[in-house]
């Protein structure tokens, strides 16, 4: 665990406090559930409130990570969905950036990054924080070609992508570089599983 001491003014509120953790410790906001003794703070309370007479008021930090979904669509949009907190409606993030309907994506939670495969041959690398494509390549030579199925492996950098005109294509993410091409399919590629560290 860390300890950490803050010196804030005493109508400081619980969500301030929150934003103050979030710069030091780097945990979100969204992520943090503040208690004091057995209760759990509303974002609207004070230390003043807070204060029982003593020199200071001892919180716990409790991370509660979110729970997240994303999503491709033929609508062109990824959607980044928080599950524990959208209610029925559901409450998402909109990433914009590809111009044909999104078949496939891979997402590393861990460091909230995706890759995302399109209608027209595109494949985008998005950063999940900022809800930004932070990068654009051609899985395979053919633009034209659609890529239906993903699978990365996000130690090395490495991707395998099937596509509509019957080929599997091996990327290298980190070099922007067409490993290898691999062909005999005689129809779209639809569904793709590889076991990385054995290289099969």
């Amino acid at each position: 665990g860390v300890l950490a001491e803050l010196r804030l003014p005493a109508g400081t509120s619980v969500e301030a406090i929150k934003g103050e953790l979030e710069e030091r410790l780097g945990t979100p906001v969204e992520e943090q559930r503040l208690v004091c003794g057995a209760e759990v703070l509303d974002d609207s309370r004070s230390l003043r409130q807070l204060w029982s007479g003593g020199s200071a008021v001892a919180l716990t930090l409790v991370h509660v990570p979110r729970q997240l979904a994303l999503s491709g669509s033929g609508d062109t949009t990824l959607r980044l969905w928080d599950i524990e907190f959208g209610g029925t409606s559901g409450k998402s993030t909109i990433l914009r950036g590809h111009e044909s309907p999104v078949h496939c994506l891979a997402v590393d939670w861990p460091s909230r990054r995706a890759i995302s495969g399109s209608a027209d041959g595109a494949l985008l690398q998005w950063d999940l924080e900022s809800a930004a494509s932070v990068r654009e390549f051609r899985l395979c030579a053919n633009v034209a070609t659609s890529i239906y199925c993903l699978v990365v492996d996000w130690e090395s950098l490495h991707a395998l992508g099937g596509t509509s005109d019957s080929t599997l294509c091996h990327w290298n993410l980190d070099t922007a570089q067409t490993v290898k091409e691999l062909k005999g399919h005689t129809a779209p590629v639809r569904c793709i599983a590889v076991s990385w560290h054995e290289r099969r």
